[in-house]
This record gives structure tokens, sequence and C-alpha cells, in this order.
């Protein structure tokens, strides 16, 4: 009897220890965490960072949604459509933030850079920038000094750099490319404004010095001179 015993009693306690965990884990729901959006985003303005983004915490499940610690893959990346605070971050924002399209009343503009001053890893897909150009001045008024012969004309949405249409990697963003496309709005009409219509002059003119990076406030720029 005791052989007996001492055979099933294991047994007996490895089932019900297995049927009480049966029940927790039946009382418990699964958590999945993904990623939201800690404040309102804007596209071709904001870039996905760390700071930008929280974790949301619930028990459903939402195969579309990036996994909260996958997030890191947004980061520097740039913001493809509109988000308000709390909006959940998919799979797609991924692809759409490495390829950033044109829309329906953009056309692009090709800049040569032959000649022109700038950091080449500074340059990106999505980002805004500007062109500094001498400005066309009297050099005898009494108004005249060094800095104010230049003017900045922009800012423009970068859609491509060289051949690249996406953000590229570390290897791309190395490499010196010889143009650069950017967006130009159109008037209902099909007119050119009198910042594009500047940004072709000066492109004829080969008068385009170096490049700046224009700060998402829109209230001024860096430049992206590879100058002292």
């Amino acid at each position: 009897m005791n052989v007996w015993l001492k055979l099933f009693l294991p047994i007996g306690l490895g089932a019900v220890a297995g049927y009480l965990n049966y029940l927790a884990l039946q009382e418990k729901p699964k958590v999945f965490q993904y990623t939201q959006t800690s404040k309102a985003l804007s596209p071709g303005k904001d870039e996905f960072k760390e700071s930008s983004l929280e974790v949301l915490v619930t028990t459903q499940e939402i195969p579309p949604a990036i996994l909260f610690t996958d997030r890191a893959v947004l980061y520097g990346k740039p913001v493809p459509r509109s988000f308000e605070e709390g909006d959940l971050l998919l799979l797609r924002d991924i692809d759409a933030s490495n390829q950033i399209s044109l829309q329906a009343d953009e056309t692009a503009i090709e800049v040569p850079l032959q000649g022109v001053d700038f950091e080449p890893t500074l340059l990106g897909v999505g980002k805004q920038i500007g062109f500094v150009v001498e400005k066309a001045i009297d050099r005898d008024t009494t108004n005249y000094d060094e800095e104010s012969k230049y003017e900045v004309i922009g800012p423009f949405r970068i859609v491509s750099v060289g051949n690249r249409l996406a953000k590229g990697d570390e290897e791309d963003l190395r490499r010196r490319p010889d143009t650069i496309s950017v967006a130009t709005k159109l008037s209902t009409s099909g007119e050119l404004s009198e910042k594009v219509d500047s940004l072709l002059v000066a492109i004829r003119s080969r008068q385009i010095l170096s490049l700046s990076h224009y700060h998402p406030d829109f209230t001024n720029y860096d430049e992206l001179s590879t100058a002292p």
C-alpha cells in the first residue's frame, strides 16, 4: 500500500499543480505592449524620436501595430502622416516614413550640387532645407556688411538624395550626392511661387553656395556647410 501511495502521490500533486496553473492563466489575460505617440506630430516637420513615442498596454492583440520593443526602428525617420497624441503606430508607417512621396499639388525640382558646400550625412529624405545664395546688392551702400550679402531661399522638403528616394543606410549617407530633388507646391493656376522662382534662377545662374537645415519650428536655419 505504501508503495502505491509513494507512486501516485507525486503524480496527483503534479496534476493538481498543473490544474491550478491552468486556472491562473485563465484568470490573467495576455498583455500586449504597442507603440503610440506621446504628442501631436506633423509630416514634413517632425521626425520620430524616443521622446515622441510611448507605450500602449492592452489585452487586445493588434497585428498591424508596432510592438513597443521594436519602436527604435522609427527613430530618426520623418513622420509620414499627421498624428494626434495617443495615436497608434502601424507597421505601414515604417515603410511610409522611408518613402516620402509627392502630394497631389506638388512637383519636384532637381537641384545640382556641384560646387555647393554641405555635409552629406546631414541630408535626408523628408528633411526641410534652405539654399544659401549671395544677394545682388550694391557693395557701395552704407548698410553693406559681409553677413547681409547672403540670403536663404526656402524651406523646401527633400524628396530624393541622388538616386535615393528613401532615408538610406549609413553607407548611403556618407556618399556625396550630385543632386537632390525638393518638393514645390503649385498654385491652383499652376503658377510657381516667388520662392520657387528664386530657386530656379539660383540653379540656372549657379548662385547656390551652401545648404542649410531648416528648424522644425520654421524660424531659422543652421548651415550644412563643411567649411569651418
